[in-house]
């Protein structure tokens, strides 16, 4: 008898789970499909010396960098991004909000000739690229070339568009 009791709880909340799950699915959307529309970024800095616990040696452009593990910028920080057209082709500009804005400066001050890594998941990871601090960034405007192919960098953008109407609509996001 014990066994059947438990067995039957067992069978109870299994199938409870699954109504909520649907019914979450069905609320929010497919997060699969979700994901496969939104894009990430994150800002790493060049770590000096050898890999290391913190730091690991990365292809970025054909060129290995030693990059910091954990980045210093993320999406979360983004309130703009676009594709601009320069003189050697197109380049995207990512616009930070004002807690990026002072992040991306303190970083960019205090690390002149180093390079920040730009990795994106859309919908696979890779390093985009790796340019070098030249000097201050103060206006939170970070604009770089990435290693993308045209189409590939629209897929950016848009994600990351995606992901920033998201956020503004979703006050839980």
């Amino acid at each position: 008898m014990k066994c059947w009791h438990s067995r039957f709880n067992l069978n109870l909340w299994m199938a409870a789970l699954a109504v909520i799950l649907t019914a979450c699915a069905s609320r929010h959307g497919d997060p699969k499909k979700e994901a496969k529309t939104y894009s990430t970024l994150r800002l790493s800095l060049e770590a000096p010396g050898p890999a290391n616990l913190f730091s690991g040696a990365v292809k970025v452009a054909g060129v290995y960098v030693n990059m910091a593990k954990e980045p210093f910028l993320t999406e979360l920080d983004v309130v703009k991004a676009e594709i601009v057209e320069g003189p050697s082709g197109y380049a995207i500009q990512i616009h930070f909000n004002s807690h990026g804005t002072l992040l991306l400066e303190m970083t960019t001050t205090a690390n002149r000739g180093r390079r920040i890594g730009v990795m994106s998941q859309f919908p696979e990871e890779r390093w985009l690229a790796a340019p070098a601090i030249k000097g201050r960034i103060s206006n939170g405007v970070f604009t770089f070339t990435p290693d993308a192919t045209r189409d590939e960098a629209e897929r950016l953008v848009k994600g990351l568009t995606a992901l920033i109407a998201k956020a503004g609509d979703n006050k839980d996001f």
